[in-house]
């Protein structure tokens, strides 16, 4: 609990946090299924004028009097992972496309420009941080059907609406001290961590190996010595040692037997789907309530983000409301 009358403040919470460069944040919230597209009329060589009523130059909607076409929408949905086509609909994404176009458009008028250098070095730390050459990138980009300008135009659409979102509507959000503190009062049983046990284990294949493994542990050998002679599990390399962990944070057999035992015991051998095992119990902590002091950050955060994800929302509304939007299909 924290008593504000008591609270000493810093010099840092006597001040809003300002956090513009999070409105990339938001950006990936609320554009999280947008993938490289051609729907800014950059690459697309189509317009109304010259479109035909065929499938590939069908326009499904017409925002501002720039169209987007179905094959636009067709090329960006069918790069889509498997698990988001699972809940995100095409009507789903042709609105995220409205909304990013009317946000370009915006950006375009208030004269927003993302210098062709800036993109460039971009593109290059891309390339060096995955240590590939150019040609490399590019190899791997006409794999997936794109070219080195349709990644340019990804970045440049994302950044002008980080540009135009930051000078508009989310360069003076913030995040008030008083706001951090009620939360954190009016939430405290979000911030209590459950009892963590720490254990490891020798990870073999058959209950006799593990018979085994008890045997030698009984006749004085190391936990650690027999887990890295015996052990197939990747943390052999640490002496069988698993760190800790929570309850619903292992299988439920090797959880119950772990929180079933005390500190230095050992257990009899235990079967999961990954084999048999021998678990040995080295420490274990209590639930507690988190101090206000390690939350704070996260509260922070987490707030902002709210905040930020609002503010977004209203002014693409407010976009939209001065639109002229015409879905076609």
């Amino acid at each position: 609990m924290v008593k504000k009358s008591s609270r000493k403040k810093t010099s840092k919470r006597n001040n809003y946090v300002m956090v513009g460069l999070a409105a990339l944040t938001v950006i990936i919230i609320a554009t999280a299924f947008i993938v490289l597209s051609r729907t800014h009329g950059e690459n697309t060589g189509k317009s109304i004028a010259n479109s035909t009523e065929d499938s590939a130059n069908k326009i499904l909607a017409i925002v501002n009097g720039e169209p987007i076409f179905a094959s636009d929408v067709d090329a960006q949905y069918a790069q889509l992972p498997p698990s988001y086509k699972n809940i995100i609909s095409k009507d789903d994404l042709l609105n995220q496309i409205i909304d990013e176009l009317l946000l370009m458009q915006k950006a375009e008028k208030m004269g927003i420009n993302v210098p062709e250098e800036e993109l460039d070095n971009i593109i290059n730390k891309a390339i060096a941080a995955n240590n590939i050459t150019l040609s490399q990138f590019e190899e791997a980009l006409s794999q997936k059907n794109l070219t080195l300008d349709d990644v340019k135009n990804f970045y440049k659409k994302q950044i002008s609406i980080v540009l135009l979102l930051n000078q508009t509507v989310l360069g003076n959000i913030s995040v008030g001290d008083d706001e951090v503190e009620d939360y954190y009062i009016e939430n405290a049983d979000m911030f209590k961590t459950g009892m963590q046990v720490r254990a490891s284990h020798i990870l073999v294949k058959t209950k006799e190996e593990a018979e085994k493994a008890i045997e030698r542990l009984n006749n004085g050998e190391k936990f650690e010595d027999v887990a890295a002679n015996m052990s197939i599990g990747p943390s052999r390399v640490r002496g069988g040692d698993l760190g800790y962990f929570g309850r619903g944070e292992m299988v439920k057999p090797f959880e119950e037997a772990a929180f079933a035992l005390e500190v230095n015991e050992t257990s009899e051998p235990v079967q999961t789907q990954f084999g048999w095992h021998v678990i040995r119990l080295t420490d274990k902590k209590e639930g507690r309530q988190q101090s206000f002091d390690e939350v704070e950050e996260q509260i922070r955060k987490a707030l902002l983000i709210e905040k930020q994800k609002e503010a977004y929302q209203n002014y693409v509304a407010k976009l939209r409301e001065s639109a002229r939007i015409e879905i076609l299909s």
